[in-house]
């Protein structure tokens, strides 16, 4: 997306702070609509492990309740979600985990309205570019640990929006990893991103003269810190070996892993998706001189990951 608040005709816009905010209040209005999910067949396994762990204090190493696979070993990236959904369970049962949720949701949307309040400051694009993300990221919208994983990574692509005029940001990045890790497995997505960005700011600074010495040395020296920050987790590094696995291995069962061509021709109406990915190409290459070499290689290795597994088409969404 542009790097500056400009609208897409170049031209600076100030606009009053009552016509940015009224479509984000509109939003947040619409918050019952988009927090109106039905529970996970995978919630109640979450919350049975979760009150496991809290009973006995000790984070879960395999599956006590399996007859076919005890002993084994088994990780979950998704443990301390597991704890919070519990947490919340206990004190109020289902309307406890609604507001959970709920909460949840709300944080992403605040946290859209403010990256895309740094990409523009047209009232009217707000809107818009609310309405496609939100869209497309409701069908992951459920109570499930990747959550998580949308927050963090739009909490993340905020940070990096503002790397040349508050570097200093990106010390977070580091914390939020540590914390990421440990509530869902996504997280080696958002590393991925945030290497693409180091490596195209590095290209950027090459070519063009552009970049400050320490600006680059900081963005290095934060990513290195972000994957070592991963490894704060109850398995170590033994948790990026499952994971590696887990993204890999094939799953043709299951909905959410099948590739988005399959999904599309399955789903009854799921074409109306498809101008969601049409129209920010369009705008991508109709204005390409007003993005950053990383807005196109984030655009593109999204777009290849949400096209072999719908499951990534909300984060797709997002970059």
């Amino acid at each position: 997306m542009p790097s500056d608040a400009r609208d897409l005709s170049g031209r600076s816009r100030t606009v009053p702070g009552h016509r940015f905010w009224f479509p984000a209040a509109f939003f947040f209005l619409l918050l019952p609509f988009f927090a109106g999910y039905q529970a996970d067949p995978d919630l109640w396994g979450h919350l049975t492990f979760g009150n496991e762990m809290l009973s006995t204090g000790q984070v879960l190493r395999g599956d006590p309740y399996s007859f076919t696979a005890q002993g084994l070993m088994e990780y979950r990236h998704e443990w301390l979600s597991e704890v919070f959904i519990s947490i919340f369970w206990n004190l109020g049962g289902p309307a406890s985990l609604w507001l959970y949720g709920t909460l949840l949701i709300a944080l992403i949307l605040a946290a859209s309205v403010w990256l895309i309040r740094s990409r523009s400051k047209h009232a009217i694009t707000l809107f818009f570019m609310l309405t496609f993300m939100l869209t497309c990221m409701r069908i992951g919208f459920n109570l499930r640990a990747h959550l998580y994983t949308y927050l963090f990574l739009i909490v993340m692509l905020n940070v990096l929006e503002r790397f040349e005029r508050r570097p200093g940001l990106v010390w977070v990045l580091p914390l939020l990893f540590t914390f990421w890790a440990n509530v869902h497995g996504g997280f080696v997505a958002g590393l991925a991103l945030l290497t693409v960005f180091g490596i195209s700011y590095e290209i950027s600074a090459r070519f063009s003269g552009g970049g400050r010495t320490s600006l680059r040395l900081l963005s290095a020296s934060v990513i290195a810190l972000c994957f070592l920050a991963t490894l704060i987790n109850p398995y170590g590094p033994a948790l990026w070996r499952f994971l590696l696995h887990a993204i890999t291995m094939p799953r043709p069962h299951i909905t959410e892993w099948q590739n988005l061509i399959a999904w599309i021709s399955d789903e009854k109406g799921a074409l109306a998706i498809v101008p969601f990915f049409i129209l920010p190409a369009w705008l991508y290459f109709r204005y390409k001189s007003r993005f950053r070499l990383f807005d196109l290689l984030s655009l593109f290795f999204m777009t290849a990951a949400a096209a072999k597994s719908i499951r990534f088409v909300p984060m797709a969404t997002v970059v």
